[in-house]
């Protein structure tokens, strides 16, 4: 049997993430579930491939995520208890 490909790992609690974002430790400012995928995913350079839409707030569409996965190659993305974050975030458009 043969070993899977490395890859690239994203971890998003959603119960734990904060709505209003956050600043990582290279300064870029990560504002929803889809920039702090991205950035988990690839850094800065995949961050940027959605940073537009992340300071407005709003889903980055499926073509930006899949600039993303094409960038940063074979990955796990792991999502758990999303709607917790989809609550706290919905009370941010109120």
């Amino acid at each position: 049997m043969e070993a899977p490909p490395p890859c690239r790992l994203a971890v998003l609690p959603c119960s734990s993430l904060n709505p209003l974002g956050r600043t990582a430790d290279d300064g870029v400012a990560i504002h929803t579930l889809w920039g702090e995928m991205a950035y988990q995913l690839g850094g800065k350079p995949a961050y940027d491939l959605v940073a537009a839409n992340d300071a407005r707030l709003v889903s980055p569409g499926e073509k930006a995520l899949a600039d993303v996965l094409r960038a940063v190659g074979p990955c796990v993305i792991l999502f758990d208890e999303t709607l917790h974050y989809v609550d706290k975030a919905a009370t941010l458009r109120r």
